[in-house]
């Protein structure tokens, strides 16, 4: 139960969509993910189902939601990540302020809020 959860945790970070926003603020570059998100904590919020979780995105290439470890990396501009045995997903990555930041999926659909704890 405990890996479905997790899995649906890091899907969910990835993959929920709404509608696109015109204003989404700045797409960041590979360069600006690694130095915006990776080894910061940070919340996430759902934009369909409101559903919140924190976690983190280790240097080594892992993640990490409530205690349970996936995988991250970057291709090209876009920051990839997936929980064992789940497929991976990629998204771009929208810097909206200080700390906060729109996760938009491929198909042009908005994914999760992410805001630095």
């Amino acid at each position: 139960m405990v890996k479905k959860l997790f899995a649906a945790a890091v899907f969910a970070i990835l993959w929920c969509g709404t509608a696109f926003a015109d204003d989404i603020g700045t797409q960041l570059k590979g360069d600006e993910i690694t130095r915006e998100l990776i080894g910061h904590k940070f919340r996430a919020v759902s934009p369909k189902r409101g559903m919140e979780w924190r976690g983190i995105y280790n240097a080594d290439g892992t993640v990490r939601y409530g205690g349970r470890i996936g995988a991250w990396r970057l291709y090209g501009d876009l920051l990839c990540g997936h929980a064992t045995g789940q497929p991976e997903i990629c998204v771009t990555v929208y810097k909206l302020g200080d700390g906060k930041f729109q996760f938009m999926h491929t198909d042009g659909s908005k994914g999760v809020l992410v805001t630095l704890a």
